[in-house]
């Protein structure tokens, strides 16, 4: 769904369990997707055909073509429990969807707070696990909205028998306790409330945006990831933004510092959409291998489509299955 002209792309995944707790019988499923162009004679052959097959043959053979590849019933799938951390089924797609928050950043694309409501709502029979329903310090409209979503849609509907799905209520913030305190206050009315906070860790931002050291941003983030975790948020999200810009060696170090404060996904951005697909798929690749107590963690990724690679960056991580299970979002 889409009410935004900016493409957006997230994804967030949970790393796998490292080699010396791996499971003997193999390693976990990755998913990996693949897509091409086929010419009409390939696709005659794909089907065992040639281009001046006869119709009768091609009948037949098409036949039991569908016979050996008709699709068996299924179970439905089961909804894995939530958790903050990590994500039990490695086969599951979780759903985390920002059209209200990085989506209505778009000229053109602001809606009110009834809105807002209207599009949570739908999001929410839809099936999403996760809305980011806003950026609460940024108006008091949105933190109206965001908190109207918390009560609404962030909980069952009356006379529920525990059956009706409910998804988290994410509410954004800047490292800093006004904003978080304001994020706090949105989303705490939702059964799964979420603090989503970022902080700038390329030198560029840090040097000119926030005049800090890198040292003095480290202590910022992982103060303020306490403090989001200090208020009662058992579900707190920290982003390094522009970190596809980043010194690799820094943004191990703070990530390692906001889990221990008790991060519990890690989102990397590609703010400026600098990465080429190739370039971020290692970015995460290098953040998985050298970050310690990754395992504790959810990473997730954020990338932005100023050069028209949001999807390929996306996609780049997952082709170097390098998750056991992931959470995908596209605005």
């Amino acid at each position: 769904m889409a009410f935004n002209a900016k493409p957006y792309c997230s994804t967030t995944a949970k790393p796998p369990t490292p080699a010396a707790h791996r499971s003997p019988s193999g390693p976990s499923p990755c998913i990996s997707v693949r897509a091409a162009a086929v010419s009409p004679r390939a696709r005659h052959s794909a089907y065992g055909l040639s281009a001046a097959g006869n119709a009768s043959s091609s009948t037949v053979r098409l036949r039991a073509l569908a016979q050996r590849t008709r699709a068996q019933p299924q179970p439905p799938r089961r909804r894995p429990e939530y958790v903050p951390n990590r994500i039990d089924d490695p086969n599951y797609v979780r759903i985390f969807d920002t059209t209200l928050r990085d989506g209505e950043q778009s000229p053109g694309a602001t809606m009110t707070s009834a809105e807002k409501l209207v599009v949570a709502r739908q999001l929410a029979r839809l099936g999403v696990d996760v809305i980011e329903a806003g950026f609460p310090a940024s108006s008091p409209d949105d933190l109206d909205a965001v908190r109207s979503i918390a009560i609404e849609v962030g909980n069952p509907p009356p006379g529920d028998d525990g059956g009706a799905h409910v998804p988290v209520i994410c509410g954004l913030s800047r490292c800093n306790r006004r904003d978080i305190d304001a994020a706090w206050e949105a989303v705490r009315h939702a059964r799964r409330p979420r603090i989503h906070t970022f902080i700038a860790t390329s030198e560029i931002h840090m040097q000119h945006k926030l005049r800090k050291t890198p040292d003095q941003v480290v202590a910022v983030a992982r103060e303020m990831v306490a403090y989001a975790r200090s208020l009662g948020c058992a579900d707190v999200e920290f982003s390094p933004e522009d970190a596809g810009r980043s010194n690799r060696e820094f943004l191990y170090h703070i990530l390692e510092e906001v889990i221990k404060a008790g991060a519990t996904t890690l989102n990397i951005p590609d703010t400026v959409g600098y990465t080429l697909p190739y370039e971020f798929g290692k970015l995460i690749s290098d953040i998985k291998e050298n970050t310690p107590g990754i395992e504790n963690a959810i990473i997730s990724t954020h990338c932005q489509n100023d050069l028209g690679l949001a999807t390929a960056n996306t996609l780049a991580v997952h082709t170097f299955s390098l998750f056991d299970s992931i959470l995908l979002s596209l605005v």
